[in-house]
């Protein structure tokens, strides 16, 4: 099975901690964006990298089977999640223990499962 996870890079660990798992089931994943992408910390708007940045993950989330979300999510969270829902795939939410997490209407999306944990 193919997964991607959507993820903020504040949950970096949690985000390797699930790809293991994953990995370990005979999982793969179909884009690595945290190994892939070096988090960019400068305040100005880079139109060029954002543009070369986004295409692989949204092939990424077009080619999975599974996709999974860490919740709570960051600022792309969102957009990830509806390109996920737009190319009808299933979604599994994962919330991290002790974090507080603003919901959307989207959450209830039938495609959408919620997981206390992953395991």
């Amino acid at each position: 099975m193919k997964y991607f996870i959507i993820c903020k890079y504040a949950n970096a660990d949690k985000y390797k901690e699930l790809k293991t798992y994953l990995d370990s089931c005979g999982y793969e994943i179909t884009h690595d964006w945290l190994a892939a992408e070096p988090k960019k910390n400068e305040p100005v708007y880079d139109d060029v990298y954002y543009a070369q940045r986004i295409r692989p993950n949204i092939e990424g989330i077009q080619d999975a089977d599974i996709v999974y979300a860490i919740l709570p999510g960051g600022q792309d969270f969102h957009v990830e999640l509806g390109v996920a829902i737009a190319f009808q795939k299933k979604i599994r939410f994962v919330y991290i223990a002790g974090t507080t997490v603003v919901a959307s209407a989207y959450y209830a999306h039938p495609k959408i499962e919620h997981l206390e944990d992953y395991i």
